[in-house]
């Protein structure tokens, strides 16, 4: 079972001892308010004790850009072709790509990775849009293809595209990888765009379903990230994303009983956030479990081979700007 990533903030948990059990299971339906994604369902499970926030804030860094091009065409034109291990339905491999493949940059309904979080299904904000619109330009989140359409196997690499009155930029090297399977798995992508004259954030969740336990039962994990972008300044600016949750959740979508005593064969949901506090415009306060010991994400998350990155350790993130 493998991972989407969702970017988001729970606020609010309910602080336990590392021996307290488990809070009893809250309705299907039950819900907090999020200030970053808004409506989201309440976390099933006690989270651990909070751990002592690290001292003096922590800068995030800003990703890499390339820019200003002429087109979105030619921004995705110049990202790296990616390569996946393909066959068609007959076995035979697929030779791998030369040039990048645009077509789900360039049409977004192209995309593989549609489908909806289980989690975020009766969300009342935000949704599926890749694209939002800025003052003179628009800010993209879109995957370069790896492998042909109609591979079994599938990946995508995804960058953050940003088109403003200078031309479009493109981070250098994609913010994550996505992995997906036209068969049995497949992959799913949630936003909120939240921007004010302040910042620019955008909650990103990201999953990864898979059929599991003799393909009897759907096992689903979320990875939550927070997201800056900055459009202005002489250079547009990405920080690196912080991740902020993770969920993961197994629901019997064939109607039979499952036979086997596997982990995988049981139904339920868990899931840990970490809670934030705005500072400053720029600065966040972070709080949550003592296990949570990453960093800023400064290299591609692949959703879909890990079951859960490492959530961002508890601490004060600052988002320097010039």
């Amino acid at each position: 079972m493998r991972g989407l990533v969702v970017l988001g903030v729970v606020a609010g948990c309910t602080k336990a001892t590392p021996d307290a059990p488990p809070r009893e299971s809250q309705p299907a339906d039950a819900t907090v308010v999020d200030s970053l994604t808004g409506p989201r369902p309440l976390v099933v499970d006690a989270p651990p004790a909070d751990a002592v926030l690290r001292d003096g804030p922590i800068d995030v860094p800003t990703l890499a850009m390339i820019g200003p091009a002429p087109s979105l065409e030619a921004s995705c034109a110049t990202t790296r072709p990616c390569d996946v291990l393909a066959q068609d339905d007959q076995g035979t491999l697929i030779p791998s790509p030369s040039t990048p493949d645009c077509s789900e940059v360039l049409d977004l309904s192209n995309d593989q990775t549609t489908a909806v979080p289980r989690a975020f299904r009766n969300a009342t904000v935000g949704g599926l849009d890749r694209v939002h619109a800025i003052p003179g330009g628009e800010l993209r989140i879109a995957g370069v293809r790896c492998g042909p359409k109609g591979a079994r196997a599938g990946r995508s690499e995804h960058y953050v595209f940003i088109q403003r009155g200078d031309g479009w930029w493109r981070t250098q090297a994609p913010v994550f990888e996505h992995n997906y399977n036209d068969k049995y798995c497949t992959g799913g992508m949630y936003l909120m765009w939240n921007i004010t004259t302040a910042r620019t954030i955008v909650g990103l969740a990201v999953s990864h379903a898979c059929i599991s336990c003799n393909k009897q039962m759907t096992g689903e994990n979320v990875q939550e990230l927070m997201l800056r972008i900055e459009p202005g300044g002489v250079k547009p600016r990405v920080f690196a994303p912080l991740s902020v949750g993770v969920r993961s959740n197994t629901e019997n979508t064939f109607g039979d009983t499952p036979t086997s005593s596997d982990p995988d064969c049981k139904v339920g949901a868990r899931a840990t956030s970490l809670r934030e506090h705005w500072l400053a415009d720029d600065e966040v306060e972070l709080a949550g479990p003592a296990t949570a010991v990453g960093d800023p994400l400064t290299t591609s998350f692949q959703a879909g081979f890990t079951d859960v990155t490492q959530l961002a350790r508890p601490g004060r993130y600052r988002f320097p700007r010039p």
